[in-house]
């Protein structure tokens, strides 16, 4: 994960690796709906972007997703 500043430059960033063995039943139930994971992260007030990465290591298949910021606040104060 990374977080860039207004100019394109890179802030920060931080690795994570998670290793986990699924069940076959958790297995379809995430292959239909996805992962779920909670990641706290602390990024500079100045990011305009943060981008994260996620790596396969099984399937060697790769995804990014690039995110504005600041995000919009959930309603309720949720965070």
């Amino acid at each position: 994960m990374l977080a860039y500043g207004p100019g394109g430059q890179r802030l920060n960033g931080s690795r994570t690796q998670i290793r986990r063995t699924l069940a076959p039943e958790m297995l379809a139930a995430t292959q239909k709906s996805g992962y779920p994971y909670r990641l706290q992260v602390d990024v500079p007030v100045i990011a305009r972007y943060l981008r994260v990465g996620v790596r396969d290591n099984l399937s060697n298949r790769v995804g990014v997703v690039e995110l504005p910021l600041p995000l919009a606040a959930q309603p309720g104060g949720a965070q």
